[in-house]
């Protein structure tokens, strides 16, 4: 369900975005004036705080499943990299945010792969590429650098700098759009590799 208001949230995002950018073109042109853009910024203002909402309880469910997961390997006989606190602790560490939330992904699909079998067997398991975690934070830190881009350029009131701000936020929205839909691809692949029998 969070998945599915966030996918909605971010494509009527997209949509706005182009009958924005419209608008300020009509501004250039002389077609329209500022007169019209309360509306625009009413409905901007509200699109914003829903995204904001809705990627703050995904990131909470995230940061949840992630926990949980990775205590799963800290319960086995795996030997996990470090304690389960840390998967979420990596998150809010500059720099090492960059990269060890992808680690703690990669760790938790391999090892997951690993739950069924003794320690005896683990050579000969065939596990499978992490193809999955590395296109879903490919996808976020993409999309989160031109998010961090457009908005630089929204922050300066004129109308260039706008347009180019929203063209921007679509591309990082076209970005972050797939990273969501595989955030539930790749929960529902450990759960298969948690489920799986040797």
């Amino acid at each position: 369900m969070m998945i599915g208001i966030l996918t909605c949230t971010f494509l009527s995002s997209i949509v706005f975005l182009f009958f924005e950018i419209n608008f300020y073109q009509k501004i250039q042109s002389g077609n329209a004036t500022f007169e019209g853009y309360a509306v625009y910024e009413k409905i901007d203002d509200f699109l914003w705080k829903a995204k904001l909402t809705a990627l703050f309880l995904a990131f909470i469910s995230c940061l949840t499943w992630e926990y949980r997961a990775y205590k799963n390997l800290e319960r086995s006989e795996i030997t996990s990299s470090h304690k389960s606190i840390f998967v979420i602790l990596h998150w809010f560490i500059p720099l090492v945010n960059f990269s060890r939330p992808l680690s703690n992904i990669k760790e938790i699909w391999r090892k997951t792969q690993l739950l069924p079998f003794s320690e005896t067997e683990y050579p000969d398991v065939s596990i499978k590429k992490p193809i999955l975690p590395n296109l879903w934070w490919f996808s976020i830190l993409v999309g989160g650098f031109l998010s961090w881009f457009s908005l630089s350029f929204r922050m300066v009131p004129s109308i260039e700098n706008q347009i180019i701000g929203n063209y921007g936020l679509i591309y990082s929205h076209t970005f972050l759009l797939p990273a969501i839909i595989l955030s539930l691809l790749l929960v529902r692949q450990i759960a298969a590799f948690e489920k799986r029998q040797p």
